[in-house]
């Protein structure tokens, strides 16, 4: 996908952007998040290889509500809206039904003006206003470096070019609007930190933040003008409004979508985000009927409370069946762990034991000293924790109203890590039984069904086993 190379019109007078040249363009829009958290994002620049976390970070968070993320936002914030709305309007993109509202802590939504229909078309945003690839090669200050550095992370190239554009006419009215603070644990203080003691996310986010530093050193000599508290903002609003413009040959491509970005996510969607190819824009449809005055929202992904607080910077109340933790093996590193909805165990388990005996297959004692090391370390990460499962749930059934907000989310995160440790090492149990009694195999076989590699698994050591 590549964006038009036509300037952003800012005078009434001009005319409507023409096509921008994307081609067999798969009618999916997806919210792409990817939460490697070892990643290199900048090669090719002396002394400056970065491991950062790719990580979309959506702009909401409530106790009891999926509603947007308190942020900070300007104090001529309604006269911001008003210019974005005109800047969209001069730019051929259509908004009919839905409006931008303030959320009550700061932040922004959207919601509907008008009782909605199912089917109706509640935004059309032509690509000139999409910032993908090719707008970021185009920009004078971003696009010499990603030819100096082809390799360079896109949330990074993002970022920089919000940045480099902060008092740039043709992208003021997006940028102002942009928050200024954002709940992610990035930007948390100790007390609220210690709500996370022995979680995953502690050592994640210091890791983060050291990664940060590490690309604002090469980050500030070309915008000297930044302090590193921008930086960090602006990488994390980046990284949190990149969505996946999926292609029609299955690749996706990441874009930042104006005003579209603000649509939150609910697992209870009801608009559909999606390139149109016939008339050249991304487009807002509901997918349900949708009362006057009411907050749309989107369904971004499956993830788990601790991947949504590390990657979106909130977590929702829905008790969401999956969970997500890491495990820390001698030989094998980390091992990031996650159970899905209706999964009874998920192949990152034995993905885990894969790496700890080193590939090597079908030795009954080598499975059994893998399977011992891969339960201890959930073990130990479990007792990492101050709180046990039960005293979390207790807590947020009986005591959550007295949590704040970030202290709500934290408990959520830490609780579903804890979860994840607990179904670790019972697949690991159930394994170590069926290597012991060759009997218990399809007991084993029927409750792992759900993943693929159960039956090739057990396959290994059925005869062994007897």
């Amino acid at each position: 996908m590549a964006d038009p190379k036509s300037e952003v019109l800012l005078d009434k007078k001009k005319t409507a952007p023409g096509k921008s040249g994307v081609d067999d363009v798969d009618k999916v829009m997806t919210k792409q998040v990817a939460f490697s958290w070892k990643e290199n994002v900048l090669t090719g620049v002396t002394g400056i290889i970065v491991c950062l976390i790719v990580a979309l970070i959506a702009m909401f968070f409530q106790a009891n509500l999926s509603l947007p993320a308190p942020t900070t936002t300007s104090p001529d914030d309604d006269d911001n809206i008003a210019d974005l709305m005109e800047w969209l309007t001069i730019n051929g993109a259509t908004v009919d039904g839905v409006e931008i509202a303030h959320d009550g802590n700061g932040g922004h939504l959207l919601q509907s003006t008008r009782p909605v229909q199912q089917n109706d078309v509640l935004v059309k945003l032509p690509m000139l206003l999409v910032i993908g690839k090719q707008r970021l090669v185009d920009d004078p200050v971003v696009g010499p470096l990603l030819q100096e550095t082809p390799d360079m992370d896109e949330t990074m190239a993002f970022t920089m070019f919000l940045l480099a554009n902060l008092n740039t006419p043709e992208w003021m009215p997006y940028i102002d609007l942009l928050p200024t603070s954002v709940p992610s644990p990035l930007f948390w203080d100790d007390d609220d930190m210690s709500w996370l003691k022995g979680s995953m996310l502690t050592r994640m986010t210091k890791q983060l933040a050291e990664n940060l530093a590490d690309q604002f050193q090469f980050v500030f000599p070309i915008i000297p003008e930044i302090t590193f508290e921008q930086y960090k903002t602006m990488w994390t609003v980046a990284a949190g409004r990149v969505w996946g413009l999926r292609l029609g040959d299955g690749t996706v491509t990441n874009v930042l979508m104006p005003f579209i970005d603000m649509i939150n996510h609910d697992a209870k969607a009801s608009v559909i985000v999606n390139y149109d190819d016939e008339t050249d824009t991304v487009r807002v449809i509901a997918t349900t009927d949708i009362p006057a005055e009411t907050p749309v929202f989107s369904f971004y992904h499956s993830s788990s409370h601790a991947d949504r607080l590390f990657g979106f910077g909130f977590t929702s109340p829905d008790d969401t069946q999956v969970t997500s933790c890491m495990v820390e093996v001698a030989d094998a590193g980390d091992c990031k762990i996650e159970f899905g909805a209706g999964d009874a165990a998920h192949e990152t388990v034995f993905d885990c034991i894969d790496r700890v005996r080193q590939g090597e297959s079908g030795d009954l004692e080598k499975e059994k000293s893998a399977l011992s090391a891969v339960k201890d370390a959930a073990a130990a990460a479990m007792s990492g924790f101050d709180t046990d499962i039960e005293a979390d749930e207790a807590m947020l059934q009986h005591g959550a109203a007295a949590l704040t907000a970030n202290q709500l989310n934290a408990v959520r995160a830490r609780l579903s890590e804890k979860k994840c440790l607990r179904s670790t090492m019972s697949v690991v149990d159930d394994a170590v039984e069926a290597l012991a009694d060759p009997a218990k195999w399809v007991a084993f076989e029927t409750k792992f069904g759900s993943w693929n590699g159960a039956m090739d698994y057990a396959s290994q050591f059925k005869t062994t086993g007897q």
